[in-house]
């Protein structure tokens, strides 16, 4: 797979949504290996847990109504999807619907960076780990997203926004997030989370 460069840096109410090409290119991604597959056979590696663990967002149901997936997914080891688990919980809502099949193109992580946090462990190892996938995130985002506009001219970022809007379980149930105060999502969007050695370990 060829990076695709981003080109400028997106900053939306306090949260990173792309940066540079200069700036991802001095990071790296894990181990990965790229596959096409179709959706029903990627929603059936994930696993029962999108119905679970990812909000249903409707705007994004309909859209995939009308076009296909047209940027990559990242998976982590075992199939759950680090980057693109929205569209995967709406392509599993039509597809036991509607019977509605795509074929997606996929990173997959060969190597899971995150299991050095288990040494930490606590609350605080959990939210690294979870900081640490947004992270990979936003570098996926900003190097392999060619499309940022739908066929009707919807500007992609907006599903973002709306998702990031909806109820998550595992961040609104998740004590790692909870015991860093209930304000603990916006500190760290807004950059203002303070530094790592003044968190207090919970375990």
């Amino acid at each position: 797979m060829t990076e695709r460069k981003a080109t400028e840096n997106i900053k939306i109410d306090g949260r990173w949504y792309r940066i540079s090409a200069e700036e991802c290119l001095k990071h790296n991604l894990p181990p990965h290996e790229w596959l096409t597959m179709d959706s029903k056979t990627l929603v059936t590696k994930v696993g029962s847990g999108l119905e679970q663990r990812v909000p249903l967002n409707d705007k994004l149901v309909e859209n995939l109504r009308n076009e296909p997936v047209r940027n990559p997914v990242l998976c982590g080891p075992d199939w759950w999807p680090w980057v693109g688990s929205q569209r995967l919980r709406a392509l599993h809502h039509l597809a036991t619907r509607e019977d509605t099949i795509m074929p997606i193109l996929v990173c997959r992580i060969t190597k899971n960076p995150l299991t050095i946090w288990n040494l930490w462990g606590g609350n605080e190892g959990k939210r690294c780990q979870a900081i640490q996938v947004q992270l990979y995130e936003l570098l996926f985002k900003s190097l392999f997203y060619p499309v940022s506009m739908t066929a009707d001219g919807k500007d992609m970022h907006d599903f973002e926004k709306e998702g990031d809007k909806l109820y998550w379980s595992v961040r609104d149930d998740n004590p790692a997030w909870k015991d860093f105060g209930g304000s603990a999502r916006k500190k760290v969007q807004d950059g203002d989370a303070g530094d790592v050695k003044d968190w207090a370990r919970s375990d």
